[in-house]
């Protein structure tokens, strides 16, 4: 599995946890679990969108069709070198191989390959639409290694917006740190996120470098296995704690002071 593959489902997980406290009064009287799982949807869709990024960067490679179905039917890939310009072109629209309806287009610019330290993307849409919301902002991914054992990269996400329509939407500022620890099957993430909510309704997002979310290989899970993430909706606070490292899906979520201690089941998609 590629790295953003597994920060991607890792995002998508925070779902079902948040989902998992839903019932308890006692953990949601003071923030509404709708307003957590739209923080969870808000990275997904733009983790989505640096995964067709990538395989636009396969495209380009390989040179294949069967690259091209992996982002659907209708995508066409348009490589300038000189430039140094992709641009992904859904046309009106269609689905991709996991189902997502997508149109519109993805325009990217870079200066090297992924790898190299100092390479960067800067990814832009066109009238982009993942799932009938249309996507906007400006998401730079920079390599910012500084030896061999690690790959990190910063992902930013300026003017960041998920138009719902019917005048409903969000809107997302972001700076994320992923380090990838090679031959460890092991990537953390650390980082800040704010913005309003589809209420209306200022929120911030934060997860310390001390104690970053960690997604291991080995647990053969969606969920990391360490970590803590804290969220502020207006004057409401949550926190959700993922453990010590362990393989056991325990999480405490902890809600304006009140703890429960849940065993969750990872929701996929």
């Amino acid at each position: 599995m590629k790295r953003s593959g597994i920060i991607s489902l890792g995002f998508a997980v925070l779902m079902a946890t948040f989902t998992a406290c839903n019932n308890q009064e006692e953990a949601t009287s003071d923030v509404d679990a709708l307003e957590l799982e739209m923080d969870a949807a808000l990275d997904v869709t733009y983790e989505n969108v640096d995964q067709m990024v990538e395989v636009g960067f396969d495209v380009v490679d390989a040179q294949t069709r069967t690259e091209v179905s992996a982002l659907g039917d209708c995508a066409q890939v348009t490589h300038d070198p000189d430039a140094k310009t992709i641009t992904i072109d859904f046309g009106d629209g269609c689905t991709g191989r996991l189902g997502n309806s997508v149109k519109g287009k993805i325009e990217i610019a870079y200066n090297d390959r992924a790898y190299v330290p100092g390479a960067y993307r800067i990814i832009t849409f066109v009238d982009f639409y993942f799932n009938d919301i249309k996507v906007e902002g400006t998401r730079t991914i920079t390599n910012t290694s500084s030896n061999d054992t690690e790959r990190q990269f910063t992902v930013t996400l300026v003017g960041g917006k998920l138009d719902f329509g019917n005048g409903i939407f969000a809107t997302r500022d972001a700076e994320w740190v992923r380090t990838w620890f090679i031959g460890q099957g092991k990537v953390t993430l650390s980082g800040s996120a704010s913005g309003i909510n589809i209420n209306g309704i200022d929120y911030s997002v934060n997860v310390n470098a001390e104690t970053p979310l960690t997604f291991s290989r080995e647990c053969f899970q969606l969920l990391p296995v360490s970590g803590v993430k804290e969220i502020q909706v207006g004057d409401r606070e949550a926190s959700i704690d993922f453990g010590d490292g362990e393989c056991d899906r325990i999480v405490e979520i902890t809600i304006n002071g009140k703890t429960i201690v849940k065993r969750i089941q990872p929701r996929r998609g």
